[in-house]
């Protein structure tokens, strides 16, 4: 007896997409800056985590991630760290806008003491004897 084989087939596919994003300034311009981008993921059980290179102001992942909520942190010299949140469930692309570092108000200090051209500090005379 022949029976007629039935195949069924599932496919099983969770949503995984890459991270790409760009860094601006405050006034919304494009930056050319480089640094890191950190990517946590904040409810999976192990929590996942990787890091994209900023080259140029761009960035992406070199893997794909799963859905999910994710704390994305930009290290990048010279401004604060900027963290957010995001949720990932297609193809998404962000803008992180960062805070340059305040400059340091650094002072050059003027020494106090004023030495005479031809004495020491210890009043000692640098004059070369007469002879």
């Amino acid at each position: 007896m022949n029976w007629p084989f039935i195949f069924l087939v599932f496919v099983s596919t969770s949503c995984h997409t890459y991270l790409s994003g760009e860094l601006k300034t405050l006034q919304d311009e494009p930056m050319k800056a480089n640094g890191t981008v950190n990517i946590t993921s904040l409810k999976k059980s192990p929590p996942i985590s990787t890091t994209a290179q900023v080259v140029q102001g761009q960035f992406e992942t070199e893997d794909s991630l799963p859905e999910g909520t994710y704390l994305i942190e930009a290290l990048v010299p010279g401004y604060q760290i900027h963290s957010t949140k995001i949720d990932l469930s297609s193809a998404s692309h962000i803008d992180l806008k960062m805070t340059p570092l305040k400059k340091p108000n650094i002072k050059g200090f003027k020494p106090h003491l004023t030495v005479p051209a031809d004495k020491g500090t210890g009043a000692a005379s640098l004059l070369l004897p007469n002879f």
